[in-house]
């Protein structure tokens, strides 16, 4: 039995993509990509998070097609992978090609939970039109990321898109406006996850703004905690850069990685998960 998406703390990132900026496009290997999903399989309530495209602000953007054809490949080097009973995300903003991958997940895992990683942020009447498969026969949630992107095309262009208001205030106006968007919409946000989105759209010092202070900003707006919150630190640009006189500021980031992971953990809301490239960090703290 598929377990409720807010008893799993992991989300496990694998990106299929040839520019990525933490892995360097080492999962288009398939021996490399089968090993990692089912070592990251070990982990019984781990959510997998598929990825096509790199939305790192230093490589160009791709076109539905090319993502799709990325899908297709993924789809054929796991034709002996066993995803039953597991929730997997699929981090696209081109919703045709989220509910393409939706339905071939279906086919092969009936009893798969589906989730899809919006990065954009961007509410439009296309998005509209794809969480409305909520209220029918799809059933599967949606991060919603607080970015500032104006428009889907436009994803990778985040770094652009930065405002100058506090990064709280912010955080703010975009959850209330999705709460107020969701209700126009007849969405029911009790199926969406909350994402602050580190590293799009954010100056180093507002990133650092939003970790120092979420437990304090989550325990003083107490309806933000009746939500499913999903941070995601891992191999972020912004925590090597808090190292810049270190000789190994990625194994320095890891370390802080694992102190924000036990520090976040105390926060009380209806869940938390963690975005995460070694699951390790997230298990060790449990």
């Amino acid at each position: 039995m598929l377990k409720p998406i807010y008893e799993s703390h992991t989300m496990g990132v694998i990106n299929i993509t040839p520019n990525s900026f933490s892995d360097g496009g080492i999962f288009l290997d398939q021996d490399k990509l089968i090993s990692t999903i089912e070592n990251f399989k070990k982990f019984p309530d781990l959510i997998f998070d598929f990825g096509f495209e790199s939305t790192a602000p230093m490589n160009k953007p791709i076109d539905s097609m090319t993502e799709k054809t990325r899908m297709v490949s993924f789809l054929d080097q796991i034709s002996n992978i066993d995803l039953s009973k597991r929730w997997i995300s699929i981090d696209t903003y081109q919703l045709s090609n989220f509910l393409f991958l939706y339905g071939e997940l279906k086919k092969r895992f009936p009893t798969c939970g589906i989730i899809l990683n919006d990065v954009s942020g961007v509410l439009d009447r296309s998005l509209s039109d794809c969480l409305s498969l909520m209220k029918q026969d799809k059933h599967f949630y949606y991060i919603y990321s607080a970015t500032h992107i104006p428009d889907r095309s436009r994803v990778l262009e985040h770094m652009n898109f930065i405002s100058k208001e506090d990064a709280f205030v912010s955080l703010s106006e975009k959850i209330d406006y999705f709460l107020k968007w969701s209700e126009m919409n007849h969405i029911n946000f009790d199926r969406v996850i909350f994402d602050p989105a580190f590293g799009f759209s954010k100056t180093f010092e507002q990133n650092w703004q939003l970790i120092d202070g979420m437990k304090n900003y989550l325990n003083s707006h107490l309806k933000y905690k009746e939500f499913i919150w999903l941070f995601g630190f891992s191999k972020k640009s912004f925590m090597q850069k808090k190292f810049p006189e270190s000789s190994d500021p990625k194994s320095d980031s890891e370390v802080l990685h694992a102190r924000l992971v036990n520090d976040f953990l105390t926060i009380q809301t209806k869940g938390i998960i963690f975005r995460v490239h070694d699951p390790n960090i997230v298990q060790n703290v449990l």
